[in-house]
This record gives structure tokens, sequence and C-alpha cells, in this order.
């Protein structure tokens, strides 16, 4: 995962979100990065984490499964993920 940083042990800190939306909107027409396929939740969108649980592959991340709450059939669902890292600096004084 090149763009997460690891602290001074060589681990990730923060949190890998899988979101099951159907309002989700696609911003990559937008984006920096199109290739990133990223989406925006429109407001006041609800969400129900259905798992929470440590990364199997990286030390430090978690991988948390979420789903919009008002969902009116699961083939609408489309997959998001989400990255959100911790943002203090992991140099040691």
């Amino acid at each position: 995962m090149n763009f997460l940083k690891k602290d001074h042990m060589g681990h990730y800190n923060g949190a890998l979100y899988w979101i099951k939306s159907f309002s989700a909107r696609s911003i990559e027409k937008f984006s920096v990065y199109p290739s990133e396929a990223e989406s925006i939740l429109l407001p006041t969108t609800q969400l129900k984490v259905i798992r929470k649980q440590p990364s199997s592959s990286h030390i430090g991340l978690y991988e948390i499964d979420m789903e919009e709450i008002h969902a009116v059939s699961a083939s609408k669902y489309n997959t998001l993920k989400f990255i959100c890292s911790d943002t203090k600096d992991s140099k040691t004084n």
C-alpha cells in the first residue's frame, strides 16, 4: 500500500473501509487520480458497520465493512473502498 505511511516499527496505522452503497456518486471526472475510481457519499447517508477486524495482511491496519442502511435491494449496491490513515507524525523525538 504505497499511499499509507508506516510507523517507525514498520506498521501501518489506520483503517480500510469497504462500503456497500447504492447512493454514492462517482467523482472520477474531478479527481486528481481518476484511476482510483473515487466516489462520494451523499449528505445524510446512513451506514451500518457489518464487520471490523485487524487486517490479516497489514499489521496495524483495520478493515471495516459497512453498508448503507436504506438500500432498496442488495443488487443495487456499489462497493466502495475508503482509506483512512493516522495523520500523526510517526517520528520519535
